[in-house]
């Protein structure tokens, strides 16, 4: 079996399929004519802690952006418009952000959230901006029946774009 090198690297191992498609050779636990599987080594070791280190890391990397959104998302669903506007003010980035598909000006046009409508339209938004489906804002306010928002969303050059 291969041993760690005395730079610490692992060397060696080959890692073949057998008829099968198990793993044998060195390096990877292979079965003994017993039919028991042998113990992993030191370099089987070293290989998983790599992964586990590097999932960790891209988890760790991706939690800032990804825990900020659906919180937003939340915030501007269940019309609690200070707080999104706050969020908001803290993460100028996520003005035009997509959340769950849509953009927060298509969430504020389809649960009336008037509060976040403006606050967004006052600071950069991208009014036409597409949903996943295709939709401006300005169309999902008037289907929610949400006209002072559609209102809004005109008096800032929005137009109903469809897919």
């Amino acid at each position: 079996m291969p041993e760690p090198t005395a730079g610490g690297r692992c060397e060696g191992g080959a890692d073949t399929l057998d008829r099968e498609g198990r793993r044998s050779g060195e390096g990877w636990p292979s079965r003994a004519r017993s039919g028991r599987v042998s113990a992993p080594d030191a370099c089987d070791t070293e290989r998983l802690v790599r992964i586990l280190a590097a999932v960790l890391m891209a988890l760790f990397l991706a939690g800032a952006s990804a825990a900020a959104e659906p919180d937003l998302e939340a915030l501007i669903w269940n019309g609690k418009a200070e707080q999104a506007i706050q969020l908001l003010e803290a993460r100028p980035d996520l003005v035009n952000a997509r959340l769950g598909g849509f953009t927060p000006l298509h969430l504020a046009g389809m649960v009336n959230n008037v509060g976040v409508a403006k606050y967004l339209l006052a600071h950069d938004v991208e009014v036409d901006a597409r949903d996943f489906e295709g939709y401006s804002a300005l169309v999902r306010a008037r289907a929610n029946g949400n006209l002072e928002i559609a209102d809004l969303i005109v008096a800032h050059g929005g137009t109903e774009l469809r897919p």
